[in-house]
């Protein structure tokens, strides 16, 4: 009975065997890094997801900003801007007659001793003003804003209105930046009317002015190929910087 005990002790290890062969170290751990592939492959998608609606996040919040802004702005301005503006005589082309922009013109702004040389812009819709040293306070419960116009304008610190804020996304900066809109008049040879400018910093552009559309739909063809065509001949040299 013994010697045939020797006998069937090989055949009863052999499935013990086998099955420990199925399973080596190296199989387990090929398996283990297939396991890990995978949950980074899944954790890089959702990261690219949450990404994504973080951006689409950030850009309804500057929106819902834009709009509460505006809706602040009405309720407690209750058209100050216009009653402060209501004492500017506005001249405008006739009906059905436009005058003619260059891509560049003169400008003169209210407050503004010298006149401003302005970027006509057809594809901004706010016009846009260099300012310094801008700063937002409180007058009779309204909210208005101090600034440094161009340093060779001649001008002093004026103060303004703020008629509302806009958020502008820099290309090459992540996020928005909140800007103050005030409202001033403005001259451009024949066509005098108030005209909205966000205060930003201006001074790496060539024009410390830039006239967007709302300023002269309606009221004004331009032509790009040309110069200073309403606004006259350039100021003396002593005041034109930019040929």
């Amino acid at each position: 009975m013994p010697s045939t005990s020797r006998y069937l002790l090989p055949w009863l290890l052999m499935p013990l065997l086998a099955g420990c062969a199925g399973h080596m170290p190296w199989q387990a751990n090929e398996e283990l890094n297939q396991r890990l592939a995978r949950c980074e492959t899944r954790l890089g998608t959702q990261l690219e997801l949450n990404q994504s609606l973080l951006l689409r996040q950030e850009e309804l919040q500057a929106d819902l900003d834009v709009r509460l802004d505006r809706l602040e702005d009405l309720l407690r301005d209750n058209g100050s801007t216009d009653k402060a503006n209501a004492d500017v005589a506005c001249t405008t082309p006739p009906p059905g007659e436009k005058v003619v922009f260059g891509r560049l013109e003169w400008v003169s702004i209210q407050g503004v001793e010298k006149r401003l040389k302005a970027r006509i812009d057809t594809g901004a819709a706010t016009s846009s003003l260099h300012a310094e040293n801008i700063v937002e306070f409180e007058r009779d419960g309204k909210r208005w804003v101090r600034f440094t116009p161009d340093k060779q304008s001649g001008a002093a610190a004026l103060e303004a209105p703020i008629a509302r804020y806009i958020r502008i996304r820099q290309a090459s900066a992540t996020g928005t930046e909140r800007r103050p809109v005030v409202t001033l008049p403005v001259k451009l040879g024949r066509v005098t009317q108030p005209a909205e400018f966000s205060l930003t910093d201006r001074e790496q552009m060539l024009y410390p002015v830039l006239l967007g559309r709302n300023f002269f739909m309606d009221i004004a063809l331009v032509d790009v190929g040309r110069k200073f065509v309403e606004s006259g001949q350039r100021p003396p040299p002593a005041a034109d910087d930019t040929p």
